[in-house]
């Protein structure tokens, strides 16, 4: 049986992208349960996201937080893989989350993330920071990439990711006690108890 998938996306004021991108998200290869997690809008994201069928679930603006609010979503998803994107980042065609939840299917692999590219007329200090951090090689990283890479081992970015849910479980989600770089945090602890991440070129978002 295959695994559900659900994918995650905080929004706020995401009008003008958000209906090109749940569109996107219906016609992808695999099937998705959509959860909009919305901090007060007060532009037509929750009536458009509604539309398109997803779940939405509504904070308060200063409610917001990097884990907290994804932690919230995803522990009221109903899929055993969660999908965490951003409300700017586009799937490049419809295969983009199939791609990138495929890794998940061996065990020691418990999340995945995907390459980004930038806009054609994003800055250059942009491009060149999407180009190295997202390269067109894959990559399976482990405690045994420290020695040699350091905390470059434990990169990894919910702009579009994939993480299985009894892991994420596990370890209690992202935390909520920081500003910012929650998903690496979480990265760092699935690597030290043994899991595996995957870098996934393939799944492309602009």
């Amino acid at each position: 049986m295959a695994e559900k998938i659900s994918v995650i996306i905080p929004t706020r004021n995401a009008e003008r992208q958000i209906s090109n991108l749940l569109s996107t998200i219906k016609s992808q290869s695999i099937p998705c349960e959509i959860i909009v997690i919305d901090s007060l809008s007060i532009d037509k994201t929750v009536a458009v996201s509604e539309s398109y069928g997803a779940k939405v679930i509504t904070i308060k603006k200063e409610d917001f937080n990097h884990g907290k609010t994804r932690n919230l979503a995803a522990f009221k998803s109903n899929g055993d893989i969660i999908v965490f994107m951003t409300q700017d980042a586009l799937p490049i065609d419809k295969n983009c989350i199939e791609n990138l939840t495929k890794p998940l299917e061996q065990t020691y692999i418990a999340a995945s993330y995907g390459r980004q590219i930038a806009h054609e007329n994003a800055k250059l200090t942009e491009k060149f920071a999407r180009y190295f951090n997202y390269p067109e090689t894959s990559a399976i990283k482990s405690a045994e990439n420290i020695k040699h890479s350091g905390i470059k081992t434990f990169f990894f970015s919910n702009a579009f990711s994939a993480i299985r849910k009894l892991e994420f479980k596990m370890l209690g989600g992202f935390p909520e006690d920081v500003l910012m770089f929650e998903d690496m945090l979480f990265a760092a602890k699935l690597i030290f108890k043994g899991f595996s991440i995957a870098y996934v070129p393939d799944a492309k978002v602009i």
